[in-house]
């Protein structure tokens, strides 16, 4: 097999399977259900929204990644006449810090024995070996999405205040790019098994960013390679994973001219 046909492969076996997607949808459906149903309007609950790498299909199976996770935004605020607001009419939304506290009580009043945690600005859930994210968020008058925004203050972080955020932002690279979405998922593969060098989203923020298109007959090794030339070694990562970096740039240098999968296979394997 050759170095295309083994990161093809690869990336296909990395995909979320459909009865790993049945036990993520129920466990969805659950979590909403009991959320409006704890809610009871106290807190107006208007929506929820399913976003991020689950969405845009380069979520990783837990296979390949321990770490995976489904992001859920929690809407909070009643729409009236296509805007979002609070009963009374025009009450001001609750501070960020309220509403991630309010979900905490949720996961743990509703899921006393699975593990939860706060990994800021996120409650996460774990059920049946898969994370789920839960993000408090609101919509403001121009129906722009905003979450809690992570500052530091005299060594604390602090929730205080909302900032604003795209949550399909990345959805329209990837729409009808499949190669593209394919190396998306070899990258994090690569990352998972490094132990993150990169946070996920931020990875697959700067695939996308830095224009991984290509000519449309270019194959997912030939993007490979582009990938592993441009990824820059940033010097204020540790000497390790400045190295875990070089090593991959190599090795994607000698597959390039040698064809050979064995020159990569360490690399995720």
């Amino acid at each position: 097999m050759n170095v295309n046909g083994y990161l093809n492969d690869l990336a296909r076996r990395a995909i979320v399977r459909d009865d790993e997607k049945e036990g993520i949808q129920r466990s969805i459906n659950t979590i909403v259900q009991r959320l409006k149903s704890y809610d009871k309007n106290k807190y107006q609950i208007g929506d929820t929204l399913i976003f991020g790498s689950y969405k845009r299909r380069t979520m990783l199976s837990r296979e390949f990644d321990d770490n995976s996770d489904v992001d859920i935004m929690v809407i909070f605020g009643k729409k009236f006449e296509g805007f979002y607001s609070f009963e009374p009419r025009n009450t001001q939304p609750k501070s960020p810090k309220t509403y991630l506290e309010y979900l905490k009580s949720f996961v743990k009043t509703s899921y006393s024995r699975s593990e939860i945690y706060q990994d800021f600005p996120t409650i996460v859930l774990e059920l049946n070996h898969i994370k789920f994210d839960l993000v408090p968020a609101i919509i403001d008058d121009w129906n722009s999405y905003k979450i809690p925004r992570k500052r530091k203050s005299n060594d604390f972080y602090q929730f205080d205040e909302w900032t604003t955020t795209n949550p399909n932002g990345l959805d329209g690279a990837l729409s009808n790019n499949q190669t593209l979405r394919r190396l998306v998922r070899v990258a994090k593969i690569w990352n998972a098994k490094q132990g993150y060098i990169y946070e996920s989203y931020e990875l697959e923020k700067w695939i996308i960013y830095n224009s991984f298109y290509g000519n449309p007959n270019e194959n997912l090794a030939q993007h490979f390679y582009r990938f592993c030339e441009l990824l820059p070694i940033n010097l204020n990562l540790s000497q390790e994973n400045q190295r875990k970096i070089q090593k991959l740039k190599y090795s994607a240098k000698n597959a390039k001219y040698s064809d050979d999968k064995s020159t990569i296979q360490d690399l995720f394997e």
